[in-house]
């Protein structure tokens, strides 16, 4: 059995972690509208219904919340300084950040095995 080890950069590992955390944003938002729009479509549901309707809503939030705090999590790999919120708002902005704000590490230059 071979362990292959994949070189990345910094910020190639970041954009990794947030494309996972919109899949499951995505997945959890689409899991509670469509309770929600169940709920307010079928105004006769039987009493399974309705219990099932709201652990798939349940369902659904948590993994919005869950994606949330899995991309507030994201630390730096040199210092392991919290940088979530600096990714969240390089996306939300457009501005993208070049070096942590702690430990002043290169996002492009330094690579990352995972």
């Amino acid at each position: 059995m071979s362990v292959r080890l994949l070189l990345m950069t910094v910020r190639e590992y970041f954009e990794a972690r947030s494309r996972r955390a919109r899949r499951f944003l995505s997945s959890g938002f689409v899991l509670a509208a469509v309770a929600v729009l169940l709920f307010a479509a079928i105004p006769n549901l039987g009493v399974a219904y309705r219990y099932g309707l709201a652990t798939v809503g349940a369902i659904g939030v948590g993994l919005v919340l869950g994606a949330l705090l899995y991309l507030d999590r994201t630390k730096c790999p040199a210092c392991r300084g919290r940088l979530g919120i600096q990714i969240a708002n390089q996306y939300r902005f457009g501005r993208r950040f070049g070096f942590c704000p702690f430990c002043g590490v290169g996002f492009d230059k330094c690579e990352v095995r995972s």
